[in-house]
């Protein structure tokens, strides 16, 4: 036991990563002595003098995961205009997102996968044996989710959302239902300017749409449709947009630029 935990022995010692990442090893003797003998005694007193290097090699190590987590959130959040906006970060060097839409082509759906090979690849070169605690939790979930999409490579049809869905579009996925929601839910219309991204963003919705209409071709060539009961749920829904009004005209728009940039009471 070890700080009253236990503590999983490795190789060479029972020196837990987690203790020398701390920096605060501590040793209950009498369990030690009982359970090891005098010889593996020897092992953890040397283990107990370099405890501070290994200390500062495991923090060196943590920050370095860490950073390339912010790489891959960067990469991310760069191809997703979408969540960038969703998370308020659609300014600065990312104001160019506000008024984009992420592209729906099957060329970007390639080129999620190549991003993802290429993330699993780079956060391999990271020691999973060298982590312990938070750290080695959060390897294992990037490297869980990293993993999961690179089982589709072999895959051409469906599409990859930082999740794996079978079906482009169905009930639940595709432009048609989520881009009105985001929309009217998270574009924030304060400035003239802002107004014009949505605009643009209106005029973008048509391309994702005609884009997933070339992926449902495709996915269809390869015999890969979504069971009928879905597929009516998904026309059902479909139809019930195209026959609703207009939600915003230009004036509509207007006023809900000016209502939005009015200040609080």
């Amino acid at each position: 036991m070890a700080g009253g935990r236990p503590v999983r022995p490795s190789r060479s010692t029972r020196v837990s990563y987690r203790d020398l990442y701390e920096g605060a090893l501590v040793i209950d003797r009498r369990s030690f002595l009982v359970g090891t003998g005098s010889i593996v005694a020897a092992c953890v007193a040397a283990s107990v003098r370099s405890a501070q290097p290994a200390a500062n090699t495991a923090g060196d190590l943590g920050a370095r995961l860490h950073a390339l987590f912010d790489t891959f959130m960067d990469e991310r959040l760069s191809q997703n205009p979408e969540q960038l906006t969703s998370l308020g970060l659609d300014k600065d060097k990312y104001a160019w997102a506000r008024s984009q839409l992420t592209p729906a082509s099957l060329e970007r759906l390639h080129e999620i996968k190549q991003q993802n090979a290429a993330q699993l690849e780079r956060l391999r070169t990271v020691p999973r044996a060298a982590l312990a605690g938070r750290d080695l939790a959060d390897y294992d979930t990037v490297e869980y989710q990293l993993q999961t999409i690179a089982q589709t490579a072999p895959f051409d049809f469906g599409d990859v959302r930082g999740y794996v869905v079978p079906y482009v579009v169905s009930q639940l996925t595709g432009a048609y239902q989520s881009i009105p929601t985001f929309l009217d839910r998270e574009h924030r219309i304060a400035t003239p300017d802002d107004a014009e991204a949505y605009l643009a963003r209106l005029r973008g919705f048509a391309v994702v749409l005609d884009q997933e209409t070339e992926r449902v071709r495709h996915d269809a060539a390869l015999k890969v449709t979504p069971p009928d009961f879905l597929i009516e749920r998904t026309l059902a829904q479909m139809q019930r947009l195209r026959s609703s009004p207009a939600a915003l005209d230009s004036r509509d728009l207007d006023r809900k630029a000016r209502a939005r940039a009015r200040p609080a009471r």
